[in-house]
C-alpha cells in the first residue's frame, strides 16, 4: 500500500539493473521537497495522505529489501543504499 490499500507496487527484473520497483505513492516528494534516498529518510518521511502508517512503513521495509532501484510515484528514480 502507499497511500491506502488499494495502491499497488509493480516488481520487474532487468538485465542491467536488477530489481526496479515501481513504488507508485509508497514513496514520494512535493516539488520543494529535496528527495532523500538513505534508508531512514524513506522510512521516516511523512504521508500526510496515509490512512494506516503501520502498512505504509511495513511496504516502504519490504520494497528496500527487496529492490536495487526505485520508481517512486513523485520524484525522481534512485538506487536503493545497502
Amino acid at each position: 500500500p502507499g497511500h491506502d490499500q488499494f495502491h499497488c507496487s509493480v516488481l520487474v527484473k532487468t538485465e542491467d539493473l536488477g530489481k526496479v520497483i515501481i513504488a507508485g505513492d509508497v514513496f514520494w516528494w512535493t516539488d520543494e521537497e529535496k528527495q532523500k534516498t538513505d534508508k531512514q529518510s524513506l522510512l521516516k518521511h511523512e504521508d500526510p495522505y496515509v490512512k494506516d502508517e503501520k502498512a505504509l512503513k511495513e511496504s516502504r521495509e519490504r520494497i528496500l529489501n527487496l529492490a536495487d532501484w526505485v520508481i517512486p510515484g513523485h520524484a525522481g528514480m534512485f538506487k536503493v543504499k545497502r
